[in-house]
């Protein structure tokens, strides 16, 4: 069994194994949100345009992660059930409507968040290929792969980096061709394969589809974004982050664990953010709000991990007229 550093890794080695088959004409088509960054790597390495999958997993009341079915953005939306787990949980006809409808009001959020004002490649005669960072009970991929179906692509493939083997099985009567890297047996959760499997963020989604479209854009070999330049092709707003970093990234450590964003521009959000945070600290000292020591301590930490803890280029504002990192530190 092989344990994944992260989703992006999943994805160079899913990429190996596709490249491999030589399909031609691909689309790759990602289930928000933890496919995007496994689906990017395989973007990139077959030079094929990137899109998205607008499914949702219709959970069971006392374990949400338990998929008693799944729903699936279109003109005629697309609901898969699974009536094993519908009748070992015991859902009512009447939850399961207020399921399927909570699901699609999220979608439509989502749509208008990720979709809005971006073309979307033709599927119909192409080779689509549906990409999540893995596969539990498969409700969620079944749905994706019926509705796509209907979109009449020359050939449909599934390809994940994880799934158990009778999942695959069962699905193999939807696709046309069938990647899974490894299906290990017993299969417990899909995060037990991967050291880092973070929760990825509507921002990362937004980042990958600015990045994924300027790829589809560019011609000969694919970069990452401000490869070979320090600069970013647009993945994300760097004037507003820079500007405002709170109103971009939920917390530092957003910041730190971006696979997108070079690290001199990680360093200067962060620096932004320390100067924000350390104003708001000087405030507070003198009576006009409240004091930010635990951010200020999170965001010295996330420029100690990229700097070594050589910043020393940055001095926030003070009421005494500067005060330097350590001494913000010795202060908490």
């Amino acid at each position: 069994m092989q344990n994944y550093s992260n989703r992006t890794e999943a994805g160079l080695l899913l990429a190996e194994r596709l490249a491999r088959r030589g399909y031609k004409s691909p689309v790759i088509l990602a289930l928000p949100r933890g496919g995007l960054p496994v689906a990017l790597e395989v973007s990139r390495a077959l030079k094929a345009p990137m899109d998205l999958v607008l499914v949702r997993k219709i959970g069971v009341p006392f374990q949400p992660e338990l998929a008693a079915g799944a729903v699936v953005d279109g003109g005629h939306p697309e609901v898969v059930l699974n009536s094993d787990v519908i009748a070992l949980s015991g859902m009512s006809k009447e939850r399961l409507d207020e399921a399927v409808a909570r699901q699609l009001e999220e979608i439509e959020r989502r749509r208008n968040l990720y979709l809005k004002g971006r073309p979307r490649p033709e599927i119909a005669g192409k080779t689509a290929i549906v990409i999540d960072d893995g596969i539990a009970t498969g409700a969620t991929m079944r749905a994706a792969l019926k509705a796509l179906r209907r979109r009449k692509p020359k050939k449909l493939v599934l390809a994940v980096p994880v799934a158990p083997p009778d999942t695959i099985e069962a699905l193999r009567g939807e696709a046309d061709d069938v990647v899974c890297l490894q299906t290990p047996e017993p299969f417990m959760a899909i995060g037990i394969f991967y050291r880092d499997f973070h929760q990825v963020r509507d921002q990362e989604v937004i980042a990958i589809l600015h990045e994924a479209n300027g790829l589809s854009r560019k011609k000969g070999p694919g970069k990452r974004a401000g490869e070979g330049t320090g600069e970013v092709e647009r993945p994300f707003d760097y004037a507003k982050a820079k500007l405002d970093p709170a109103a971009v990234f939920s917390t530092p450590e957003d910041v730190l664990e971006s696979n997108h964003i070079p690290t001199k521009q990680k360093i200067e959000i962060l620096r932004r953010w320390h100067y924000d945070a350390a104003e708001t600290s000087v405030a507070a000292e003198e009576g006009m709000g409240d004091g930010n020591g635990d951010l200020l301590q999170r965001i010295n930490r996330a420029l100690d991990h990229l700097t070594g803890g050589l910043d020393l280029e940055h001095s926030p504002p003070t009421k005494q007229g500067g005060l330097d990192r350590d001494s913000i530190k010795e202060r908490k």
